[in-house]
């Protein structure tokens, strides 16, 4: 009973699943049951890097197929091939494709030789060819390609972009280097025919593709060379391999000099890389990269849509996942042309479909490509318009090569013939210059455009002479100009890294503002903000007793860059556009050179710190001094610093910026000597557009208009609402007349005045009669209220020029000088003369002996360790890892010497010593010390030198070595001298021992081994331990010869070896004599060629 009730409780259960399983099953049968579509896509891919940038196109063309519910009837599988770009290579693949596959429509292939003989028999075989990347013109002959479409455009269509270019960078002539296979052919072709049009000479090579050997690739070096005194522009009509083949070669015969341009057709960057060409690895792939840059390339247009960019990432999640895993690197970009492989899916999907809708057939290729004729569409690649070719009008960009990567630097619409260049691209030529190469020299390509008239120039030959040198001098200097003008603009000097500017700094400075200590010093407060108003209370002259209020305004960071102490401008800007107008005005600043104004440094551009950086003036600013009422200034300064302004403006305004614009007593800043220079000038751009909430913040609403009361009416009418620099050269005349004020008043502007600053600048702007001035009650010096008044007045045209001024300003002084240092030292050259002359006597003196007492010392002692003993600090002992030793002596000294006088003795010992000292100045060594015959030299300390130690010492040997055989004793000239050599490399300490008479000593094991060495070495032989061997074949290039083992005390059996030479040496060594039967040092064959032949 239990059971059954079980039973009736779950049998509800087991039909529903029934029911579910069954379902399930009728859907699946019912999928397998579609027919199927079957689609064979014919790709060219190299390597899975090329084939992840297209390969997944193919998913997402199916997908949006699917879901879009275009083909809803059928099921779809789609199947990708490799023609290999090769004509051969693509009939094969496409005769087996339709052998074993034999689908409903190729989708491909992107290389025209395929395309071409394949649409021939897919077109037999009434399937349709689709092409996503074949341009050849003969393929829009339907008669012949009855079932051919293509989602690109023609050969010719990407031609017409040519005679644009040319125009637009004013080339006449050219050369085409075209390959002999027949799509480049037409592509040569119809440019050729639509530059002649338009009256350009064009010279046409053609050459054999490389990949049909190595006995045609000197070809196109022969082309280059002949032509390059013909034309200096190349279009280059050829694949990726033969395009790299020719850059290669323009940059051996040197060609990439800035003179010549090369433009290549649908150039594939990855063609430096050799492997993916016919040229193999040729390890020239980097100087393939170096000589592509600069070249132009016209491209199909990448969409920039939303719809591409979703494009793209679906097809870097497609390749990523099975079943194709190859992941695209992120820095890496999807193929253009796999849009162009999706739209050429989705023509056919849609043609098919109309095909069905009226009854026809999926195996009519024909019927189906007639649908693809006529039809617009929406691909991923924008609006796909297929004419009645089955052509598209697709656009192209001309781009240009840098660094291994493409810039898009102008932009071809075909459909409306209209060419133009992208606004702030800077191109970079060949060359790595941003200068256009022109077609033609400027004399011709045979001097013939300067060549004058011999027989006219005949009567005037040396006026003719002396003009010619003139004008070619002129023409030099101009062209000198622009390219140092054009290289100034792309170069980066006045870039400042904010990193490197130390804050928290100053400059030690005594009371007359001169440095008397170079060590920086820290500003404890934690601003790194230093007012240069605080700064000149530090640095200001005693005349007066400073003293400064601590509220003072900070107007201005001082910071250590490079070692030189600078004033830093902050800029309140989000960003910085490089655009040619702003590298301009960069460059007139950095050009400025004159003792008032102040020098420009350089700018930060990297956010949030972008800043003006100007040379630190110590005395801070004009106004400074001026509100200091502690500083007492006479007649003398006033009229130095009123002077110093006007030579500063007059300079200003005949140099490239014209005028100022923001020309204020705080824009007027004091150096050391008391020179007043002109800062802030320039730069219009760099400061426009700056945050004016942050700066009001900053600055203060009263200040802000307080900083406009130097500004000239007719600008504050004009934009009195902004703080930013504006102005003309009258405008910065009415400024100087306020600064003058302020300089013989010592009083602000409109410092007598109540009136609150917005007040006082209505008033200036409405124009009152008289105009509103700074009031000029009590000044009884008629020559500066003139000056002032001069300068003020409303109309600009009334006012002076900065070289009347100056002239006024002479006549205050009565002809004496103006100049504050001038005053200065005519009052101490009477005092000077004979103390400088004591002085430089006694330097003299000091420098000859300190000379000498240097000279002795580096003698003694290593360099470095006698400038540690100089400086006053303790040498202490140091331990080196590894060295290589030297010990030498002479065998038979002691009975040579026994047959000689003393002094015969010390004559040979000095000239054998002298010859040796003279030898090793060549070599990274240390002479240690000698002792009698002995003769020790180090390497490897006290300045640590790596591994060369080894090679430094054996060098030396073998030189030292060879020295015996010219050397000859004084008194004994037939004997030579049978110096013996051991070297050994290993660890020691080093250190000065003594101190009445120092000596640098080395000690250790290594010292006892190398002594060692030597004494069981052979006449004119080098004994080399093992430890030493091994470093000498670690670095390479030594002759070594294996002695044998022999025993060494304190280290028992060894092996040894003998050093016989050095590769690439040409010095010959002497000549040794075998001595015992275990002797190795001669090979059979290198001991009769020494001693028998």
């Amino acid at each position: 009973m239990l059971t059954m009730m079980k039973l009736s409780l779950c049998l509800p259960f087991f039909i529903l699943l029934q029911m579910v399983i069954s379902r399930h099953d009728i859907s699946r049968r019912n999928s397998q049951q579609k027919p199927e579509l079957r689609m064979a896509a014919l790709l060219t891919w190299n390597d899975q890097l090329t084939l992840s940038k297209i390969v997944g196109a193919i998913p997402v063309g199916v997908a949006d197929i699917e879901k879009a519910q275009i083909l809803p009837q059928f099921r779809i599988n789609m199947k990708y091939y490799n023609t290999f770009c090769l004509a051969k290579d693509g009939l094969v693949a496409i005769a087996n494709i339709k052998a074993t596959f034999n689908p409903h429509v190729f989708i491909g292939p992107d290389c025209s030789v395929v395309c071409q003989p394949g649409a021939i028999l897919a077109g037999s075989w009434n399937i349709p060819m689709i092409s996503y990347a074949c341009s050849a013109d003969d393929l829009s002959r339907q008669n012949i390609y009855p079932t051919f479409a293509r989602t690109v455009g023609t050969t010719y269509i990407l031609a017409t972009a040519f005679p644009f270019i040319f125009q637009q960078y004013g080339w006449k002539s050219a050369v085409i280097m075209a390959s002999t296979q027949e799509i480049w052919q037409y592509q040569a072709t119809n440019i050729k025919k639509l530059l002649e049009e338009k009256n350009i000479t064009i010279y046409e090579q053609s050459f054999v593709p490389g990949y049909h050997g190595d006995g045609r690739r000197i070809q196109t070096k022969n082309i280059l060379l002949s032509h390059s005194d013909k034309a200096t522009i190349f279009v280059l009509c050829a694949y990726g391999g033969d395009i790299r083949e020719i850059m290669l070669n323009a940059k051996d015969l040197g060609l990439l000099n800035g003179k010549y341009a090369f433009i290549a057709v649908e150039l594939n960057i990855d063609s430096h890389i050799g492997s993916q060409t016919w040229m193999g690895n040729d390890t020239r792939d980097q100087e393939a990269l170096e000589a592509y840059n600069g070249m132009l390339n016209v491209h199909l247009k990448t969409p920039d849509s939303p719809t591409w960019k979703n494009f793209t990432t679906e097809i870097r999640r497609r390749v990523a996942a099975p079943p194709y895993n190859k992941p695209l690197p992120a820095n890496e970009k999807v193929d253009t042309y796999a849009g162009t492989l999706h739209d050429a899916i989705i023509l056919y999907a849609l043609a098919l479909n109309a095909t069905l809708q009226e009854g026809g057939n999926i195996t009519d290729g024909i019927t189906v490509a007639n649908k693809m004729m006529n039809r617009t569409f929406s691909g991923v690649t924008g609006e796909v318009v297929i004419d009645k070719n089955g052509d598209r009008d697709p656009d192209y960009v001309l781009q240009n090569l840098v660094n291994g990567a493409y810039m898009d630097i102008g932009l071809y619409i075909s459909a409306q013939q209209n060419f133009s260049m992208i606004p702030g691209k800077v191109v970079i030529w060949p060359g790595n210059t941003t200068v256009v190469p022109k077609d033609i020299p400027e004399c011709g390509w045979n001097n013939e455009k300067c060549s004058g008239n011999l027989a006219v120039l005949g009567g005037a030959i040396g006026g003719s002479i002396t003009a010619l040198v003139i004008l070619f001098s002129i023409i030099f200097y101009y062209l000198w100009r622009k390219s140092r003008f054009e290289a100034d603009l792309s170069s980066s000097l006045w870039k400042i890294d904010y990193n490197e500017i130390i804050f928290n700094v100053k400059p030690g400075a005594n009371m007359f503002g001169s440095m008397v200590s170079t060590k920086p010093q820290i500003i404890s407060r934690p601003n790194s903000a230093v007012s240069l108003r605080q700064k000149a209370k530090a640095d200001a002259i005693s005349i007066g007793s400073a003293s400064y209020a601590e509220d003072m305004q900070i107007f201005t960071s001082m910071g250590l860059y490079r070692g030189n102490f600078v004033a830093i401008k902050k800029i309140h800007k989000k960003h910085i556009d490089l655009s040619r107008t702003l590298l301009i005005e960069l460059k007139q600043v950095r050009d400025l050179n004159h003792d008032n104004i102040n020098p420009f440094v350089g700018a930060c551009i990297d956010v949030p710190n972008i800043c003006i950086v100007t040379q630190y003036c110590n005395k801070g600013s004009l106004q400074d001094v001026l509100e200091n009422d502690d500083i007492k200034l006479d007649d003398t300064f006033k009229l130095s610093f009123a002077m110093d302004i006007a030579k500063g403006m007059h300079y200003l305004h005949c140099s490239p910026l014209k005028f100022h614009g923001n020309l204020k007593s705080s824009n007027c800043v004091i150096d050391s000597r008391w020179v007043c220079k002109i800062t802030d000038y320039g730069l219009a751009t760099f400061r426009s557009k700056q945050d004016d909430e942050q700066i009001a913040l900053l600055r203060g609403e009263h200040a802000q208009s307080q900083g406009l009361f130097w500004r000239a009416p007719e600008l504050l009418r004009e934009n009195n609402a902004k703080n930013e620099p504006c102005g003309t050269q009258k405008g910065d005349i009415y400024s100087y007349g306020i600064i003058a004020y302020e300089i013989h008043t010592r009083n602000g502007p409109y410092g007598n005045n109540d009136l609150a600053p917005k007040d006082i600048l209505e008033r200036v702007i409405n124009c009152e009669s008289p105009p509103f001035r700074p009031c000029m009650k009590g000044e009884d010096n008629n020559q500066w209220r003139m000056l002032m008044e001069d300068c003020w007045t409303e109309n600009p045209d009334s006012r002076p020029s900065f070289s009347s001024v100056k002239n006024k300003l002479r006549s205050f002084a009565d002809g004496k000088s103006m100049n504050l240092v001038d005053k200065m030292i005519s009052m101490m050259e009477k005092y000077a003369d004979h103390l400088e002359e004591l002085v430089e006597e006694r330097t003299h003196q000091l420098i000859a002996e300190k000379r000498k007492t240097d000279e002795l010392l580096y003698r003694m002692l290593p360099r470095s360790v006698a400038e540690q003993l100089k400086a006053g600090n303790t040498v202490t002992a140091v331990s080196f890892d590894e060295v290589t030793i030297f010990f030498s002596d002479i065998v038979g000294f002691t009975n040579l010497a026994s047959d000689s006088t003393p002094m015969q003795v010390v004559d040979l010992l000095n000239d054998l010593y002298t010859l040796f000292d003279a030898i090793i100045d060549s070599y990274d060594v240390y002479k240690v010390e000698t002792i009698g015959d002995a003769y020790m030299v180090v390497s490897g300390l006290p300045v640590n030198n790596g591994i060369m130690h080894a090679s430094e010492i054996a060098r030396m040997a073998l030189d030292l070595l060879s020295s015996m055989i010219t050397f000859s004793i004084r008194h004994r000239p037939g004997i030579q001298l049978k110096l013996r050599i051991g070297i050994h490399s290993g660890p020691c300490a080093a250190g000065v021992v003594g101190l009445k008479m120092p000596r640098y000593c080395l000690f250790g094991d290594t010292v006892n081994v190398t002594s060692r060495m030597e004494s069981n070495g052979k006449p004119l032989r080098i004994h080399v331990s093992q430890a030493c061997r091994n470093v000498l074949e670690e670095i390479g290039g030594f002759k070594l010869k294996e002695r044998g083992t022999i025993f060494i005390k304190g280290k028992g059996n060894v092996v040894t070896y003998w050093l016989k030479g050095y590769i690439g040496s040409n010095k010959e060594l002497p000549k040794v004599e075998i001595d015992d039967a275990d002797d190795n040092y001669y090979d059979q064959d290198e001991w009769i060629a020494d001693n028998v032949i």
